[in-house]
Parts: structure tokens; C-alpha cells; sequence
């Protein structure tokens, strides 16, 4: 989705911030057109331990190689 502004392309990230979920943003590739692509991960509240869990998994799993 084209974004016009800061404010529009910050939307995706401070509407989980408001929830006081844990969240993590993580680089998962490139656009066909050679932007990046990320992928959010967010918990249940107080869940913080099983997001750097998961982050770290997906991770692993996506190295570059």
C-alpha cells in the first residue's frame, strides 16, 4: 500500500505499540521492486519471552546463504 507520509507508514507500527503487546519487527526479504519487506511479531500481554523466542526462530530460519 503506497504511503504518503511518515505519519502513514508509522500507522502499522503504533497501533500495536497502544496495546502493550510485545512486539518485534523483523527484515523478512525484498519487494520484486527491491523494497524491504518486514514482518511483525506480536504477543499476548506479558508474553515478551515467547516473542524473542519466536524472533529468534524465524531468524535462524531465514539467513541469508
Amino acid at each position: 500500500v503506497p504511503m504518503t507520509n511518515y505519519i502513514d507508514w508509522m500507522r502499522a507500527c503504533t497501533d500495536i505499540s497502544v496495546t502493550g503487546c510485545p512486539a518485534l519487527s523483523a527484515p523478512a526479504g525484498m519487494s520484486d521492486s527491491g523494497l524491504p519487506i518486514g514482518l511483525q511479531i506480536v504477543g499476548r500481554h506479558r508474553a515478551d519471552f515467547a516473542v524473542l523466542q519466536l524472533g529468534a526462530a524465524f531468524e535462524s530460519l531465514n539467513k541469508p546463504g
